[in-house]
This record gives C-alpha cells, sequence and structure tokens, in this order.
C-alpha cells in the first residue's frame, strides 16, 4: 500500500516547507524503515509546477507502507515543524495496485 499526503502552503514558504519535510522523511526513515520488514523506496516531495492564489500544493510520497505507518508519520509531522508552513490541513491517501 502506498500513502499520499498533501496539503498548501504560502509561495514564500516553500524553502521552510523542503526543510521541514526532510527533517520529517529522515524520521520516518529511521524509526519505520529501519525496523521494517518491508522493502520501501525512499520517501519523496513533490509540489505542483505552478501557484494558485499564492499557494503551491506538496505531495509527499510513501510508497509499501507497513501498518504502523500512519502513527510514525503523524509524530514525525509534529517534531518536523511542517504544520506551522501550512495552510490548512494534511491529507492522507492510501492507495493499492490495481491488480492487487
Amino acid at each position: 500500500m502506498d500513502c499520499y499526503i498533501y496539503y498548501k502552503a504560502k509561495v514564500e514558504h516553500a524553502r521552510q516547507v523542503q526543510v521541514c519535510v526532510k527533517r520529517l522523511q529522515t524520521y520516518v526513515v529511521e524509526n519505520l524503515w529501519a525496523t521494517s520488514d518491508f522493502a520501501m523506496a525512499q520517501p519523496q516531495l513533490q509540489r505542483r509546477p505552478e501557484a494558485i492564489d499564492g499557494l503551491h500544493t506538496w505531495m509527499e510520497i510513501y510508497r509499501n507502507v507497513p501498518a504502523q505507518f500512519e502513527q510514525v508519520v503523524k509524530d514525525a509531522s509534529v517534531s518536523s515543524g511542517v504544520f506551522e508552513c501550512l495552510i490548512g490541513e494534511r491529507r492522507l491517501e492510501y492507495f493499492i495496485d490495481a491488480d492487487a
């Protein structure tokens, strides 16, 4: 199962978002990947190329996440400072391969 987390932030906070998400993803890798039997890919961070009304839409991508993922990413989000950059909420969506 893959997890996609998306949210909006002001254009002028782009660098801060990148720094906070890097911190968040490092925490996830160190606290989840190291203790998991899953073969997980490195997390990704993307954003839409255009800003709308002064906001970028950001997307964190986590592939092949284990059951405890949501709690670990929640803890990491709080400690990373990413919430200070956001406009609105972080939304988590899970997807599986259609063949599964």
